[in-house]
């Protein structure tokens, strides 16, 4: 893989460690300042990360979002990134919530895998769809 611009969705204490990962692997690695406190812009800029300020840069620079934040944040945060238009990879590294079932990141992501192939199919399902199916009990 050559360099990539990869953002990382945000640069607590576990997403600055692995943004400074990349970094020390040539990637340019991104983070957005707005919105976050100064705890998170110390760590982003001791570890090297550059501050692109908004989600909507982010989304048209990187070829890839890293997102690690709360369990709680994830889907919000995924569909904002959805709605500035990123198109690259989108890498899901939170803690999966205690009220989802083990696997369900991987499920819902064979999911979205799967529907790509299916010509009829116009979008994929909500999140909020595949979730409801994967915590259905028939």
């Amino acid at each position: 893989m050559g360099q990539s611009t990869i953002a990382i969705l945000h640069p607590g204490e576990m997403g600055a460690a692995i943004g400074a990962g990349l970094a020390a692997q040539g990637h340019r690695v991104v983070w957005v300042s707005a919105g976050r406190g100064s705890a998170t812009r110390r760590r982003a800029e001791e570890n090297g990360l550059e501050d692109v300020g908004t989600l909507a840069r982010a989304a048209r620079e990187a070829d890839i979002a890293f997102s690690v934040c709360p369990p709680h944040a994830a889907l919000e945060l995924a569909h904002a990134l959805a709605a500035c238009g990123f198109d690259g990879t989108y890498i899901d590294a939170n803690a999966v919530s205690a009220g989802l079932p083990a696997g369900f990141h991987l499920a819902a992501a064979d999911i979205y895998r799967r529907l790509e192939g299916f010509k009829d199919a116009a979008k994929p399902p909500a999140m909020d769809a595949v979730k409801a199916a994967l915590l259905r009990k028939d």
